[in-house]
């Protein structure tokens, strides 16, 4: 059924949604992810939605999220939505980061997490350990200092707040990396810079 439909030359979006979101739930899911041609055909499928101005951002999230294991960068393709929202809202990155991460205001606990609390997690690693697009980044490929200055304000009292600010830190120094270059010619933007040069004298 994906193969037919990654060949059909009229693209629908709202009908590859549904064929990639009722796979999930279909017997032949039990190996789908795992065979190289279905591999394949779901992600040039992906990268169409992505690429189609008329996909509902809400259908892509859905996507995006139950297919993250096959947009590893690797192949050409990256969960381009949720890495944006990273890097444009605070709060849906502080989300992850305590979905992630232990307070270090709370005790240890030996409660035994679920096998979906583990899903989750996996899958909320696997998208931050990926990310690529750092905060300021605008999607005509421009840099914009004031818009991660304020980004970063927000994430710093946020993590404050719920004891996150050290581990979000060292997220935000791993993703800074990838900043486009300085108009000046520096190998990342100076205003990423100067905040890589404070977390490395940070206490």
């Amino acid at each position: 059924m994906l193969a037919q439909y990654a060949i059909c030359k009229a693209f629908n979006n709202k009908r590859a949604v549904g064929v990639l979101l009722s796979a999930l739930d279909s017997s032949e899911n039990i190996h789908l992810t795992d065979q190289y041609n279905y591999q394949y055909e779901i992600v040039e499928i992906i990268k169409a939605l992505q690429d189609d101005p008329k996909t509902d951002p809400e259908d892509l999230y859905r996507v995006e999220g139950a297919y993250l294991r096959l947009l590893d960068h690797y192949n050409g393709a990256s969960p381009k939505l949720l890495e944006r929202r990273l890097a444009n809202e605070p709060g849906f990155f502080c989300e992850i980061i305590r979905l992630l991460f232990r307070s270090k205001n709370e005790k240890q606990t030996t409660e035994e997490p679920t096998e979906q609390t583990k899903r989750i997690a996996t899958n909320a690693y696997r998208l931050l350990s990926e990310w690529r697009t750092s905060p300021g980044c605008l999607q005509d490929g421009s840099y914009d200092g004031d818009a991660l200055a304020v980004w970063l304000e927000a994430v710093k009292k946020e993590c404050t707040e719920t004891g996150h600010f050290d581990i979000a830190m060292s997220m935000v120094g791993q993703v800074l990396i990838y900043t486009p270059a300085d108009p000046d010619g520096v190998w990342i933007h100076r205003s990423a810079a100067k905040e890589l040069i404070k977390k490395m004298w940070m206490p």
